[in-house]
């Protein structure tokens, strides 16, 4: 990399990590973006396109290099100062996804201590009509929930094994898996509703039952949604009580982890209401946290932002823009998205059409 410090001051283009998922992604996210007819997409089915995380690439210096090797030659000025001390590296993982069938699933309250399990805040900001079961239904007994995960559990297990010996065909393993959790119905014991377009839920403060569900005729092309989380590796965070029956072609069925989730599980009705984990956005705010900002910025002509001591991601969700700062400038299609350093300090974003432009600003607030 160059030893000059001019790409300290200017907006660069993010080159996001598109993920294939060929069991529950879709088009969406390639066309969205304007893809479609690009050949290495043709015919794949993306589940996800991470679009911020220490992995993904930015154009420095005529070459792609990721967000981290970037960060680490000043990742103060790079990060903010205030970024860096509380964290110590990029913090954030943004993903665009289109994603069904999830498994039920929580991450621990950031205040708690785990051997093993690490917290990892999260909120999603839904661009279509979504279909997610979110919090325990009031009055449920957990015992009664538990028992049901275990049964499910074990008698998967068995068909797995079943499967593994050639005692039944693929066919066979998932006609009986969906009698099975049909029969058992896990779902009975927690909120499950729609998700209107333009509506968040807030999952930061952890111990909260999630999943995304399937419904063809609320949302047929499964969730539609943009995340943003700390970034924690799945394998470090992630609870899991029941994988919606889900068996893999060679038999092999997904590792739960039932007892920590009943163990870990927030039983306060207050927080488990689903009314106020779903929630429409607070004008341009879609949630703050103390871990992460997502606002909604309209812009007409012309607007003047500022940095405020955090990288900022922007991601261009409706329309087209022009990202300028003192040393250099980037333009974003709908779907696209850029990295602005903290020392960038003040910025403008120029709409490019007729009709306004919609862009998300991801940050960290540091006050």
């Amino acid at each position: 990399m160059s030893s000059n410090n001019e790409f300290l001051y200017k907006p660069m283009v993010i080159f996001p990590d598109l993920i294939e998922q060929p069991t529950w992604g879709g088009s969406y996210i390639v066309k969205y973006k304007g893809w479609e007819n690009q050949p290495e997409y043709t015919g794949k089915k993306i589940g996800q396109s991470y679009e911020l995380s220490g992995n993904v690439k930015l154009f420095v210096d005529n070459q792609k290099i990721s967000i981290n090797d970037f960060v680490v030659t000043n990742p103060e000025i790079i990060l903010g100062k205030s970024v860096y001390k509380k964290f110590g590296k990029m913090p954030l993982l943004i993903k665009f996804t289109q994603a069904l069938g999830n498994s039920f699933q929580l991450h621990i309250k950031p205040e708690i201590k785990h051997p093993h399990w690490q917290p990892k805040p999260e909120s999603w900001y839904f661009f279509e009509t979504g279909y997610v079961s979110c919090g325990i239904k009031p009055g449920i007994k957990t015992e009664d929930y538990k028992k049901t995960c275990i049964e499910i559990d074990k008698k998967m297990k068995n068909l797995s094994q079943l499967l593994t010996t050639k005692k039944v065909n693929l066919s066979e393993a998932i006609s009986t898996s969906k009698i099975l959790i049909k029969q058992l119905s896990p779902q009975q014991f927690v909120n499950v509703g729609m998700v209107k377009k333009e509506t968040t839920i807030d999952l930061s403060s952890g111990g909260i039952h999630h999943s995304w569900e399937e419904n063809t005729d609320i949302c047929p092309n499964g969730n539609i949604l943009y995340e943003v989380q700390l970034d924690v590796a799945d394998i470090d965070c992630t609870i899991r009580s029941f994988d919606q029956g889900k068996i893999n072609n060679d038999g092999r069925i997904r590792q739960l982890n039932i007892d920590d989730y009943f163990k870990f599980i927030d039983n306060d009705p207050e927080k488990n209401n689903f009314v106020q984990l779903v929630e429409k956005p607070k004008r341009n705010n879609i949630f703050n946290t103390k871990y992460y900002c997502l606002d909604k910025i309209t812009v007409e002509e012309k607007i003047t932002d500022f940095t405020n001591d955090s990288f900022v991601h922007l991601f261009a969700k409706d329309g087209g823009v022009d990202i300028i700062t003192e040393s250099g400038q980037v333009g974003l299609s709908k779907g696209h998205g850029c990295f602005l350093p903290a020392s960038v300090n003040k910025y403008e974003i120029i709409n490019r059409g007729k009709k306004p432009s919609v862009v998300l600003k991801t940050y960290i607030n540091n006050y």
